[in-house]
């Protein structure tokens, strides 16, 4: 009996191992302390040996996708997706906007180290790519409800439709604004008058 004790144990302290790994590579990237990202640095500042975050990771695309996906639960991806549900395709967009401005500021500090980095290191690259394809997909999806529900400008094609939602949606236009002093809010207001006048009819 007391060996299903002992495994339980064991799980435990390989989660806690795993989430002190995830950990260290979000403090250090945060705080720019990865300048190209690296499992030996990842390692000592999580206190573990090499073998022990590969034991817990493949590699380090899995370990910075496992971050990202923890930011993304952390950041309430889940608003934003929910607001693309709303019946009315175009009221769906304006909420987009909404929950992804709120979305982009909660993390900004992280989103902004991750898209610097993936300029120079080939694995936060494919991360940041693989987050994109996913946005991607939900705006191909949001589009082409604005083409049935007959929501779209006239004069716009389905395809320059999801490239400017696409854009308009994305952090470094969120960082764009951000820079210039504007608060999440108006971000969002601006957003949703951009697409107003080059998407939504």
């Amino acid at each position: 009996m007391p060996r299903p004790y002992r495994l339980g144990k064991r799980a435990i302290g390989v989660a806690a191992t795993r989430q002190r790994i995830m950990d260290a590579t979000r403090e250090l990237l945060e705080t720019g302390g990865l300048e190209r990202a690296n499992i030996q640095t990842i390692a000592k500042h999580a206190g573990v040996t090499r073998p022990t975050v590969y034991q817990q990771f493949s590699s380090l695309s899995e370990l910075l996708l496992a971050v990202m996906n923890e930011t993304l639960d952390r950041a309430d991806v889940q608003a934003v997706r929910k607001a693309l549900q709303h019946q009315d395709s175009a009221k769906a967009v304006r909420g987009m906007f909404r929950g992804s401005t709120r979305f982009w500021h909660s993390e900004a500090t992280l989103f902004n180290r991750i898209k610097g980095l993936s300029i120079i290191d080939e694995s936060v690259r494919e991360v940041d790519a693989t987050k994109e394809q996913v946005r991607r997909g939900h705006i191909e999806n949001i589009t082409g409800r604005l083409v049935n529900d007959g929501n779209l400008r006239p004069g716009i094609s389905r395809q320059e439709a999801a490239d400017r939602l696409y854009l308009l949606s994305s952090f470094e236009m969120y960082e764009r604004f951000r820079t210039l002093g504007y608060s999440t809010d108006a971000i969002s207001q601006r957003l949703i008058d951009l697409a107003e006048q080059t998407v939504i009819a």
